[in-house]
């Protein structure tokens, strides 16, 4: 069985050797009967270098060579043939893990650029019904990745192949140097057009996320801000004064308590009710303030 590659360079060299000898003949043909004097002479030469060929390549010969070349060529027909149908499908799977990934990232403005390579062996191999996988754990479809090929009919094999997957899309930046313990500000971060292989896993696409949050050390001005970097900041005080919100169904109140720990935005703190002295926890929403739903049993 003749490899992809074989094919390939046999399917290039016999264009080549095809082409320079019809083009060569024909050039030869209209350039002498382009010339009066020998265009009626050139009848009886051709039939004597025909006779010649006859005689350097018999034409059974000639039959089995262009019979080669037809199989050869052919062959290397269905192999692309093969080879795209894989390639279109496993394009048109990662196309879709794109689009997801850009969805559920609410992104809507992104450049991509994509680049597969397939193992030469899965392109002699029939399929009509493939699978797709990453090898990974990570489904994210950025940078190198590996998938994993299942051919589930008219008959089941397995490959693989490698994606290199780029995302250009809008992120959160630092528009100046930024030292630890910076809480982000409008004036100090905005929003530039990056290459999210290059700061995955946590890149930050909208900028309203990140204002009040805290870097967790020094972020040079240009740099792509991601979650990694940030705290969220502290809103509760250990023996602070606190306004505990409690949440029920079809019923709310605002009670008074002191927090019995520090807590930082989005946390989860007990507070002491200050009248009757139970110990409720809640989550930190805001500076001072604290959230409980309480649920009936």
């Amino acid at each position: 069985m003749y490899t992809k590659s074989l094919i390939k360079w046999t399917h290039a060299y016999l264009i080549t050797l095809l082409s320079d000898t019809f083009c060569s003949y024909y050039n030869k043909l209209y350039a002498n009967f382009k010339k009066p004097e020998i265009s009626l002479n050139y009848a009886n030469n051709l039939a004597n270098e025909e006779a010649k060929a006859e005689t350097l390549f018999p034409l059974r010969k000639r039959s089995r060579f262009l019979t080669s070349c037809y199989f050869l060529l052919t062959s290397n027909s269905a192999v692309w043939a093969q080879t795209s149908a894989l390639e279109t499908a496993l394009t048109d799977h990662i196309q879709t893990e794109i689009r997801q990934y850009a969805a559920e990232n609410k992104l809507d403005r992104y450049e991509q650029e994509l680049a597969i390579s397939l193992p030469d062996a899965a392109a002699d191999m029939a399929c009509e019904e493939f699978k797709f996988e990453q090898a990974g754990s990570d489904s994210v479809p950025l940078g190198r990745v590996s998938y994993r090929i299942d051919c589930l009919s008219p008959q089941t094999w397995q490959s693989r192949a490698v994606a290199k997957i780029e995302i250009w899309a809008y992120v959160v930046v630092a528009t100046q140097t930024l030292e630890r313990g910076d809480t982000l500000s409008n004036s100090a971060i905005g929003m530039q057009s990056r290459a999210l292989s290059k700061i995955y896993p946590a890149p930050m696409f909208n900028i309203s996320a990140a204002i009040g949050k805290q870097t967790k050390r020094r972020i040079p001005q240009g740099d792509a801000i991601t979650l990694r970097l940030l705290n969220n900041p502290q809103v509760i005080q250990k023996g602070e004064h606190v306004t505990l919100v409690v949440n029920q169904p079809g019923f709310s109140a605002s009670i008074r308590g002191i927090a019995l720990a520090d807590a930082k935005l989005g946390e989860k703190v007990k507070v002491q009710n200050l009248t009757s002295g139970q110990i409720v926890e809640g989550v930190a929403i805001q500076p001072g303030l604290v959230e409980t739903e309480l649920k009936n049993n």
